[in-house]
C-alpha cells in the first residue's frame, strides 16, 4: 500500500490493483512529487467509509463529512471532516474507529494519526 509509480508504459499492468500510478510522457520527477504529496485514494476511501459509518451509527449529520490520507515519513496521516455539532464522545470513537480500519487496510503503516475537523 505504498505508493507505486510505473515509469512509461506498462501495458498489461501488473502493478495496477495496487493503485500504481502510469508516468506515461509526463516527468518522472513530477509524477513522484505529485505521488507522495497527494492523498492516498484508496486509504481515503477506507476512512471514509469508516466515518461515514460510524456517524451513521451515532445517528449524526453526514452532510459534508469527508476523510483524506496522506502518506507520512512516520506513517499515515488522516484528516475527518465532521459537523461542528457532532459529540465529543463520538468524535473520539470514530478516529478510533477509522484507525482500525486504516490498520486492517494497510498493516504495514508503522503509525496511523487521524485528526478531526469542524465544518
Amino acid at each position: 500500500r505504498v505508493p507505486l509509480v510505473v515509469a512509461g508504459e506498462a501495458g498489461l499492468n501488473p502493478y495496477a490493483a495496487l493503485g500504481a500510478v502510469e508516468a506515461v510522457g509526463r516527468d518522472l520527477e513530477t509524477v513522484l512529487a505529485e505521488v507522495v504529496r497527494d492523498a492516498r485514494p484508496g486509504h481515503s476511501q477506507v476512512a471514509l467509509d469508516a466515518l461515514l459509518a460510524s456517524l451513521r451509527a451515532n445517528d449524526q449529520v453526514l452532510d459534508g463529512a469527508n476523510a483524506r490520507v496522506w502518506r507520512a515519513r512516520t506513517g499515515l496521516h488522516a484528516v475527518l471532516e465532521m459537523d461542528e455539532a457532532v459529540p465529543q464522545r463520538v468524535r473520539d470513537m470514530t478516529a478510533v474507529r477509522v484507525t482500525s480500519a486504516l490498520r486492517e487496510y494497510d498493516r504495514h503503516a508503522a503509525q496511523i494519526d487521524v485528526s478531526i475537523e469542524s465544518i
